[in-house]
This record gives structure tokens, C-alpha cells and sequence, in this order.
């Protein structure tokens, strides 16, 4: 009775196992097919994920806030640098999709600001 018992286990393990491999195999083979887009994409969202999440949660009072301790002389506050991260997306993005923006005298805006 118990070598049965056994082999029950045994048998019960090695399907388990099985599933488990056909799971990680096919996760594998979903992942082979990502793109290099959709893999800058995902890195892309969790950048601007945590960039908002900061922005949002920096009280407004506090976005003149410029680091001290340190060599920090002529860094930018806090909305700054909100502020230039925006400007040098749009400016990425539109050389990307090879629009021409100017900044409403004629020149080019470069939006790195």
C-alpha cells in the first residue's frame, strides 16, 4: 500500500512539474515576441510613471526646492527640472516625427528649457 501511495505522489509531482514548465515556456515565448518598441515602451511608462508620481507629490510650496547639501551650484528647482524633462520630451518627440516647432518669433524651439 504504501509503494502505491508513492508512486501516486511521484506521478502527481511530475505533472505538476510538467504544467509548470509548459507555463514558463510559454511566458518565455510571449516575451521572445516583445519588440524593441514595446520593451522601450514598458521601460518608457515606468520612467514617466515615476516622474509624475513625484511631481504630483512634491506639495506645490515646495517646488522652489534646490538641493544644497553638496556640490549642487546652478541646479535647477524642482519645477525646473519638471519643467525641462517636458520641454526635452516634446522636443525628442517632435524630431522623431520630424515636425519643425518655433516659439512663436520664428525660431526653432528646441524645448530643452
Amino acid at each position: 500500500m504504501r509503494p502505491r501511495l508513492i508512486w501516486k505522489a511521484a506521478a502527481l509531482i511530475a505533472v505538476s512539474a510538467a504544467f509548470a514548465v509548459a507555463g514558463w515556456c510559454q511566458q518565455v515565448k510571449e516575451r521572445q515576441r516583445d519588440t524593441i518598441a514595446s520593451s522601450i515602451l514598458s521601460t518608457w511608462k515606468n520612467i514617466e510613471n515615476d516622474l509624475v508620481s513625484a511631481a504630483d507629490a512634491m506639495p506645490e510650496e515646495r517646488y522652489s526646492f534646490v538641493p544644497t547639501n553638496g556640490e549642487f551650484r546652478g541646479a535647477r528647482t524642482f519645477a525646473q527640472q519638471v519643467k525641462h524633462v517636458a520641454c526635452a520630451n516634446f522636443a525628442f518627440f517632435n524630431e522623431i516625427e520630424g515636425k519643425i516647432v518655433t516659439d512663436g518669433t520664428g525660431a526653432i524651439a528646441f524645448g530643452t528649457e
